[in-house]
């Protein structure tokens, strides 16, 4: 487990509320600590939460733009799945399998254009992340093998924008995918790096359509929350390094953070 997984988890629900009661109730506070740590639970893992979150953090949905010519498509990984019996070895996550999968209905729409997947070795991985999506998109998705084209060096976002940046060049004009909750941070180190990205956002998070549903916990509220408070803490980082972008110290910083983008 790497440094940013660490922190991630001491960051998140549910350690940071357990942590948080376990330092109420060593003050003496356990009342407090327990009732607090209930709360914070059950308000973790709610729908409404989930939505709430997303509503403020996700790229707004919109009509997709599609860059005028030329430009190409990018597919940013999301992780990948670790020694999968099934594959005899490391695939695409669930979270990158949906990326991916969009990505291909998009490239079948537009069967000219260049397709680009960015992904390294986060914890020195034999395969990159990349080159894991390149071959899934050729052999599940069946698009043809000479228009892929593998950016297997990053290790998070901004790396992704920035090595992206080195093989295509500044000014390059990218339709970009990625989940919409992670898409403005990555829009944002796409401008930074020199290119212009549109944004081709998926997986929004969709509440349950009773409203009483929307009050009771769920594990895929839970998730979301998750992913939602990990973004605030991106885009904090990614702030800062724009704020303080000659201190040295961000790009370290960055690294623990957000090692798998």
């Amino acid at each position: 487990m790497g440094m940013h997984e660490i922190l991630k988890a001491f960051l998140l629900p549910p350690l940071s509320i357990f942590v948080l009661g376990a330092i109420l109730a060593a003050f003496g506070w356990r009342r407090l600590a327990w009732t607090m740590a209930l709360l914070l639970l059950y308000a973790a893992s709610l729908p409404l939460s989930a939505s709430l979150l997303s509503a403020a953090l996700a790229q707004p949905q919109a009509p997709l733009r599609i860059p005028p010519a030329p430009w190409v498509l990018v597919i940013l990984g999301g992780g990948r799945l670790q020694d999968a019996v099934e594959y005899r070895g490391d695939g695409p996550s669930p979270a990158t399998l949906q990326r991916l999968r969009y990505g291909a209905v998009l490239a079948r729409a537009w069967p000219k254009v260049p397709v680009w997947v960015s992904g390294g070795r986060v914890d020195g991985e034999a395969q990159a992340e990349a080159e894991l999506m390149q071959r899934s998109l050729a052999e599940d998705f069946a698009l043809p093998r000479a228009r892929l084209h593998a950016e297997n060096i990053s290790r998070n976002t901004a790396e992704n924008a920035r090595m992206l940046a080195s093989y295509l060049g500044a000014g390059q004009r990218v339709l970009l995918v990625t989940d919409a909750l992670h898409m403005p941070r990555a829009l944002t180190a796409m401008r930074l790096a020199g290119l212009q990205p549109y944004a081709a956002p998926l997986a929004y998070y969709r509440p349950p359509r009773r409203w009483a549903l929307r009050f009771l916990p769920q594990a895929e509220a839970g998730a979301t929350v998750d992913y939602a408070l990990w973004e605030l803490v991106g885009r904090l980082q990614q702030g800062l390094s724009i704020l303080f972008s000659s201190r040295s110290g961000y790009a370290n910083l960055s690294w623990i953070l957000h090692g798998d983008g």
